[in-house]
């Protein structure tokens, strides 16, 4: 059985984050990333969850070769409830970085399990709106991840299934 973070545990690494981001905004003035896996807190200690955000960081740092843009600090942190990375890129076209993300969240076949967040020079993040993107879909229904966010449609071993089924997909496509 799954044992839950606490609402305390889950709100301090928020909190921890939200700080760390902020600090390297301020100090940089630049973009930043946050990379990590997107997964229910009950699932973030899987052997599956370091497997997707190494992807997901690795993709991350290969689509900003392809437009040759530096990464100028890194910050990356393991916790209970996940790992994370904070990349700051040398430049001000935080709109661009935002797409580019976007596209690998859509066309990686582990894209949605795959959480790629960008700030602005200013430490504000980007909407998919604010770059006239539409909202992220649900994991694994249609409509949109915000719309069922609050409601408990999944319950992990349901999501654990999902998970395992698009692992393998992406395993046999590489």
């Amino acid at each position: 059985m799954l044992t839950s973070p606490t609402l305390i545990n889950s709100y301090e690494y928020k909190q921890d984050r939200i700080h760390r981001q902020k600090r390297l905004s301020a100090k940089y003035q630049k973009p930043v990333i946050l990379v990590s896996a997107y997964l229910p807190n009950e699932l973030a200690e899987k052997d599956y969850a370091n497997q997707i955000f190494t992807d997901a960081l690795g993709h991350v740092e290969t689509e900003l070769k392809k437009v040759q843009w530096k990464c100028i600090a890194r910050h990356r942190t393991h916790h209970k409830l996940g790992s994370d990375a904070m990349l700051v890129i040398d430049t001000h076209d935080a709109k661009l970085i935002k797409k580019i993300m976007m596209k690998i969240e859509h066309e990686h076949p582990l894209g949605k399990l795959m959480n790629i967040d960008v700030y602005n020079s200013f430490g504000q993040a980007l909407s998919r709106a604010s770059c006239n993107m539409p909202p992220r879909k649900h994991m694994f229904r249609k409509s949109t991840a915000l719309f069922h966010s609050n409601e408990n449609y999944f319950e992990c071993d349901e999501i654990e299934k999902q998970i395992t089924v698009m692992m393998d997909r992406a395993t046999t496509s590489a």
